[in-house]
């Protein structure tokens, strides 16, 4: 059980110690791929975009009524809070409804 442990450590700090490149990624997709990752790749992005968004709707709901609560004279701004939990709804329930390919 320990060698189990050290490995697995010794894994995860070999994977730490790995350096990022800074040459910009290379598309190598065919134009025949982009369809088809669309089409498996829809269904999945859409099981996982519905419990985002059903999660972010009683957020945004919770931080708007926190934030009519606040007094006038307090630091934080209604209008921005309440931007943020819109823009947060928008941008987790919001379009596209589909996988979008480079």
């Amino acid at each position: 059980m320990d060698k189990r442990i050290f490995l697995a450590g010794l894994v995860l700090l070999l994977a730490a110690c790995v350096e990022r490149s800074n040459a910009p990624p290379q598309a190598t997709m065919s134009p025949a791929a982009e369809p088809v990752i669309a089409a498996i790749g829809t269904p999945f992005y859409l099981a996982l975009k519905i419990p985002v968004c059903a999660a972010t709707l009683p957020m945004a709901g919770i931080f708007a009524g926190l934030a009519q609560l606040n007094t006038a004279d307090s630091r934080l701004n209604q209008e921005d809070i309440k931007g943020h939990a819109g823009d947060a709804v928008v941008a987790n329930c919001g379009p596209p409804y589909y996988v979008v390919t480079p």
